[in-house]
């Protein structure tokens, strides 16, 4: 059985300097650089993430899709 799978990664850096992520399962097709960018405006501004106080998501660091592909070679379950 193979599976494919695709995210998108939107990465920011936070209220304390640090790297925080967050992932989208299956984005649309069209999804870009500007629709990413985009996206990430709007969660900076709209200022809803806060973990102990501190901001989650500050800065825009980076935006990128992961494509998988998981090929099952062997199972014990009869599918």
């Amino acid at each position: 059985m193979i599976e494919k799978k695709t995210i998108a990664k939107l990465n920011f850096i936070d209220g304390a300097n640090k790297k925080k992520s967050m992932t989208i399962p299956n984005p649309v097709a069209e999804f870009n650089a500007d629709l990413a960018q985009k996206a990430m405006d709007e969660i900076i501004e709209a200022n809803a993430f806060e973990v102990e106080g501190i901001a989650k998501y500050v800065t825009k660091d980076r935006a990128e899709t992961i494509e998988t592909v998981r090929k099952t070679i062997y199972s014990a379950k009869k599918v």
